[in-house]
């Protein structure tokens, strides 16, 4: 009686086992045929560089509305408004008025940049050129720098405060452009 029933699992298992080998073969070959190949060390450096770049996003963006907010108190709260006898408002009010937007626009603008950073594609002729994981693992290392700088800018604005704002805009200034650098160095790391 046990003959048949060990028997019965040994026939089924080669064909099953052969059943299951096409089936993943297939299966990669799909995989492969879109140009994506799983379990590989170079695409979960993708994956990181992805998340990396949305949290630098998310501190520029903090540090912008801060400083976006910043420039509407100051514009509410500093300026007077216009009267017959005063039409226009001071030249100093305005020219900090002015700083302050500055300071947003590059903050956004610095957002947009790492928004379109680009990255190693995933082709045969980039592979032939360049080592695709060794870029992307140098290219992990930069953009754990520019997190830290993208932290530092968002540190340095002191909230909404426009006089607050005002008086850290040299700091703030100095962030932005050391977020700037660290972008170009990233960039050189692709050509």
């Amino acid at each position: 009686m046990s003959g048949p029933a060990e028997d019965g699992p040994e026939q089924n298992g080669p064909r099953e086992d052969g059943l299951a080998a096409r089936a993943a073969q297939v299966a990669l070959n799909l995989f492969r045929g879109y140009g994506y190949t799983f379990y590989r060390a170079e695409n979960d450096l993708r994956a990181d560089d992805q998340r990396i770049r949305r949290m630098v996003s998310e501190l520029l963006q903090q540090a912008r509305k801060g400083l976006s907010e910043a420039e509407g108190r100051y514009r509410r709260e500093v300026i007077p408004p216009p009267s017959r006898a005063n039409p226009f408002p001071p030249a100093e009010l305005v020219a900090n008025a002015r700083r302050l937007e500055a300071l947003a626009q590059g903050v956004s603008a610095l957002d947009a940049q790492v928004a379109h950073l680009p990255v190693p594609t995933n082709d045969f002729m980039t592979a032939r050129y360049r080592n695709e994981a060794e870029t992307l693992g140098r290219l992990a290392e930069k953009d754990v720098e520019l997190v830290a700088d993208a932290h530092a800018l968002a540190e340095a604005v002191p909230g909404d405060d426009p006089l607050a704002v005002l008086d850290a805009a040299s700091a703030i200034t100095t962030a932005i452009a050391r977020v700037k650098d660290r972008l170009a160095e990233r960039q050189a790391l692709l050509l």
